[in-house]
This record gives C-alpha cells, structure tokens and sequence, in this order.
C-alpha cells in the first residue's frame, strides 16, 4: 500500500514548476512547494563522479549555454553552472541541484515522482549504478511510501524491480517508446502507467484501472488536451502549470 493508493486527482508539477520557475531547479520545487503542490516531477542522471543530479537533457546547451554534456563534469561542476538565467534573471545563480539537496527541501508531505533517463542504463549492474544510488537515497531517507520511480527504460525498471518488490514504480510510454506499456507495467508489478497524453483513450485508462494501475499522462497544459484526458479517467496528471488547469 502506497500514498498513491487512495488519492484524489493529482496536479503533478512537471520539472517541479517547469511553467513558472526554471526546470529541477531549487528555485522551482520551492515554487511547486509555495503554490501547494501535492506532488512533483524530476529527472535524474549521473555526474561524472557518479553523483545524482537533477538535471533532464544529457546535454547542457539548452539550460546552462555549454556545450558539454551532464556525464562529463562533476557534480561541484555542475552545481557552479548558472542553469537558472536562461529561464529569467531573478533566477540567476541556480546550480543544478542533486537528488539529495531536493528531498532535502521539499516538505516530507509531498510527493515526488523521480524519472531516471533512459540513456543511464548500463548493461553491467553495479552499487554505484544510478538504480542502486536512487533506492539506496530513497530507503536511506525513508520515503518510499512518497515516491513513484518511472522510466521510459524497461531495464531500468526490472532491475528496480529485482532490487526491491514493493517500490512503487511507473512505466512511461510514448508512440515510439514503449507504447505497450501497460504490459510493461503487469511484468514488473507497477503502481502506475505515465502515457504521453496521445496514447489516453478511454478504452487504455479502463484496461490499466483493472490492472490497479494509476494513469497519469504527461504532459497537460491546455484546456483542450486536459478535458480529453479527464473524460477518459485518468488519475492525475503531469503540467507545467498545474495551477491554470485548476481554475
């Protein structure tokens, strides 16, 4: 039994309040926190110390101007980046953050969907492989009836799986990557399918609710896109800004 159990419908801030604050910044998931956030997304890689960052593209380009990517610097490199700026000055000065530092800050009343990127798996399993470090972290601080761990990566989530039976795990799907999700998900015994909204029909979110499963697409920020899904049943879903599909 997890808190995901028997909840309401759930706004999940996407990157933690992508729409309004910089991507898996401190600053956003304090902002997700501020506005009332039940429940925060964030994506992980591994730094070139094997530390866990919060960081989503493998590239640092798009958030920070460089052109190096996450894997090839450390973890003190990559928190001296400015990955705040980009979004607006009055965030200048954001680092990117690690797995850590964020369930450092957010209050234990929230809860938090890790997604570890696809491109982190390594065919050779080892302790420091980001699987082990993200359970060890969630073990060592006591939250997993608060976290949701999902990939787009099914060996990702089977090795989770073998390391841990009741970890609350969520497949994510899109057209090209694992559109058969929901088998995916009675394989590895998830608590949770996350499709890209295209793939939620009526007729899906049924077939995933008799497997006990929640359904939460991602990612929603119209009006239009959010009565779709809400008509087809859904759970929850992910936004950049939840707080406009609430009004």
């Amino acid at each position: 039994m997890t808190a995901f159990d028997d909840s309401d419908f759930l706004f999940i801030g996407h990157r933690g309040y992508a729409g309004h604050s910089p991507e898996n910044t401190l600053a956003g998931f304090r902002d997700a926190d501020r506005v009332g956030l039940k429940m925060v997304e964030l994506d992980v890689r591994l730094s070139r110390d094997r530390r866990l960052m919060v960081i989503h593209d493998d590239n640092l380009e798009r958030v920070a101007g460089v052109s190096r990517r996450v894997r090839d610097l450390t973890c003190a490199e990559l928190q001296a980046l400015d990955v705040g700026a980009w979004f607006a000055p009055a965030f200048s000065g954001q680092g990117v953050p690690t797995l850590d530092q964020v369930f450092g800050q957010l209050p234990r009343r929230m809860w938090v969907n890790v997604e570890i990127k696809p491109d982190e798996y390594d065919p050779v399993d080892s302790p420091e492989g980001i699987e082990a470090q993200v359970l060890g972290l969630i073990r060592r601080l006591g939250a997993r009836q608060r976290t949701l761990v999902s990939s787009f990566n099914p060996h990702i989530l089977r090795r989770l799986r073998r390391m841990d039976e009741i970890l609350p795990l969520a497949v994510l799907s899109d057209a090209e990557c694992q559109p058969d999700g929901l088998a995916i998900c009675q394989a590895i015994g998830a608590t949770a399918w996350n499709p890209h909204y295209p793939l939620v029909t009526p007729r899906n979110v049924a077939a995933a609710h008799h497997q006990g499963l929640k359904v939460f697409p991602f990612v929603v920020n119209t009006a239009e896109v959010y009565a779709s899904v809400l008509a087809a049943g859904v759970d929850g879903v992910f936004s950049d800004d939840p707080l406009a599909l609430m009004d």
